[in-house]
């Protein structure tokens, strides 16, 4: 199995902490979602608190582009 792209493994670091603040035990579908709909509001600064490496954050704003134009 291929490693999930910067985008995508950030989504699910943002799905996970939303799950957690909410108090469910796992991660849903609707967390994912959210996730995925707040790689837009994700600064440089804040993707490298998540574990997004410098080289990896251009990867990421390609990707929250790309979801931008499908949910448009």
């Amino acid at each position: 199995m291929s490693r999930p792209s910067p985008a995508v493994s950030l989504a699910w670091k943002i799905a996970a902490a939303e799950a957690g603040s909410a108090g469910h035990p796992s991660i849903e579908r609707v967390h994912l979602v959210i996730g995925a709909l707040s790689l837009e509001k994700v600064s440089s600064a804040k993707a490298g608190e998540l574990g997004v490496e410098p080289d990896e954050i251009a990867s990421v704003r390609r990707e929250r582009a790309i979801i931008a134009e499908l949910v448009q």
